[in-house]
């Protein structure tokens, strides 16, 4: 999309022609003359990784590196890992320089999804990596995982 304010609209239709729709407002900034947004790739994990055991947290690496044209390589030290499923947003790691502990490099770490009592046993988990380039501009990289307390 081009620069400017959008209204979206979601909807969706179940199997019995139900319907339901909701919209929010959505706004692109535009990319400032001489920059570009940061390319993002994950290392780890591979898409459709499985992590879990008997209910317990597996110790999940993540690793991604990241660039652009101005910056060249983005430190880790500006890079945040996020998991996300349904309305869970859990941060994972966040960089020293972008509000996490000072010194803190999430380019290759070791992190964790708490699973909670009584969860449902096939998460589909969302995990993103976020580059933020010395202009402030985002680049982002996504992949699935399943976090399954069942298997064991």
């Amino acid at each position: 999309l081009s620069a400017g304010d959008y209204e979206v609209e979601m909807r969706g239709t179940d199997l019995g022609h139900a319907s339901i729709s909701d919209t929010t407002l959505l706004t692109i900034l535009p990319i400032p003359p001489g920059e570009s947004l940061p390319s993002v790739t994950i290392v780890s994990p591979e898409v459709g990784s499985v992590f879990g055991v008997d209910g317990t947290a597996d110790a999940i690496r993540v690793a991604a590196f990241a660039s652009d044209e101005q910056d060249g390589v983005i430190p880790g030290t500006r890079m945040r890992w996020t998991a996300s499923y349904e309305d869970t947003v859990l941060v994972l790691c966040e960089g020293g320089e972008i509000g996490g502990t000072a010194g803190t490099d999430c380019s290759d770490t070791t992190v964790s999804i708490p699973l909670s009592p009584g969860a449902p046993t096939d998460f589909g988990w969302e995990l993103s990596v976020q580059a933020i380039d010395s202009a402030n501009l985002p680049g982002t990289a996504t992949t699935i995982v399943t976090v399954d307390p069942g298997i064991g």
